[in-house]
């Protein structure tokens, strides 16, 4: 796992780096509407750094045994949130760089934050550690990434807001991926939460911020599901419900 962690440090301070550089430097902090596009080289190169260790690595992380009917408690939050990008993509669509920015960095975000945590932290912790502390520890990390953006010059409250969200996040993105051993789930998750929040798609609709509520409704009955699940696993006993 040294290897891991050595990497994931590697990966904070590139974001730390790039997110120090656009605030400072290039004048675009990130709470404005362009960093987006001013980060999107240090997203490309973090999501690059990802795919090549990754695939370097990728006979060490992989995991069996995958539980195919797992799929479901992954998809049952996907479809309210993926009507709302759906809705946001076409209120905003047009033949422009405005229209793709927020595209390429939500997936390029994705891509490289699903990878790192899920499939690289998360799969390698829970090789040596049980799954379930495996799960927060990676949870945890994962959320800890969000206090960078107080590099980029976003408000304390807004990062503490950042944390609670993304450690939820993290405990069922991780929960999923360590059922299905699938990590394509997490990735487009991640992407459409992503791109939501780009494109300011909460306001696209009046119904919008309902669909949203229900998405972190069923996320958390389905956090406590699979945690559940996964006690009794650990403990020797049947997981089916």
């Amino acid at each position: 796992m040294r290897k891991h962690y050595l990497f994931l440090v590697i990966y904070f301070l590139v974001m730390g780096a790039g997110l120090f550089i656009c605030r400072q430097f290039l004048r675009t902090p990130y709470d404005s509407p362009h960093f987006g596009q001013t980060f999107l080289p240090f997203t490309l190169l973090l999501a690059v750094m990802v795919v090549i260790y990754g695939l370097r690595y990728r006979t060490s992380l992989k995991m069996q045994k995958a539980d195919r009917t797992t799929y479901l408690y992954g998809l049952l939050p996907l479809l309210p949130l993926a009507m709302l990008a759906v809705i946001a993509a076409v209120a905003d669509f047009s033949w422009s760089t405005l229209f793709l920015i927020p595209l390429i960095d939500a997936l390029l975000v994705s891509i490289a934050e699903e990878g790192l945590f899920r499939g690289i932290i998360l799969g390698g912790m829970a090789r040596h550690i049980k799954p379930l502390y495996a799960l927060l520890l990676s949870a945890l990390l994962f959320s800890a990434l969000h206090l960078l953006n107080l590099l980029g010059g976003l408000a304390p409250a807004e990062v503490t807001s950042q944390l609670l969200s993304t450690f939820m996040m993290g405990l069922f993105l991780g929960a999923v991926y360590l059922y299905t051993r699938n990590l394509y789930l997490p990735v487009i998750f991640h992407f459409v939460w992503d791109y939501i929040f780009l494109t300011d798609g909460l306001s696209a609709v009046s119904f919008a911020p309902l669909f949203f509520i229900v998405t972190i409704i069923l996320e958390i009955i389905i956090i406590c599901l699979l945690l559940y699940k996964m006690r009794r696993w650990q403990a020797g006993q049947p997981t089916h419900t």
